[in-house]
């Protein structure tokens, strides 16, 4: 396997004994398959862990969100926000880590199809929150 694509990943891990690529390795043995699940989660946590030290660095740098009741709005766009279990592992490292640790608090946007509709509703609203104060 010289590539995985995210989709094969998330799919492997909605069905690890389904017909995807991965589950397809792994199909011979049961002990390969759960090795998989848990790299895969691995994987999936690592991803959120960078993808929030990123979120982390930008709102450290502008100093956005730093008042709970006006978090900042980021757009976000990609394969990645369409997956319900990979957000929530964002989600989880962005309230425990940039909120907690760090006191920026962000609200996440995020459209299917397009950047356009998330940095549009991200302008407005942290423009309305801004003018709120």
């Amino acid at each position: 396997m010289r590539h995985l694509s995210l989709e094969a990943l998330l799919s492997f891990l909605d069905n690890p004994e389904g017909d995807g690529i991965i589950a397809s390795y792994c199909s011979h043995d049961s002990k390969d398959r759960d090795v998989a699940v848990i790299l895969g989660q691995a994987v999936l946590e690592r991803a959120a862990a960078l993808v929030c030290a990123g979120i982390s660095a930008l709102l450290s740098l502008t100093g956005a969100g730093r008042d709970a009741q006006q978090p900042a709005v980021l757009s976000l766009y990609g394969t990645g926000t369409q997956s319900s279990r990979l957000m929530a592992l964002l989600e989880q490292r962005l309230e425990s880590f940039t909120a907690g640790v760090l006191g920026h608090h962000c609200r996440l946007y995020h459209h299917p199809h397009s950047p356009f509709p998330g940095a549009a509703a991200a302008y407005l609203l942290n423009k309305s929150a801004a003018s709120a104060t």
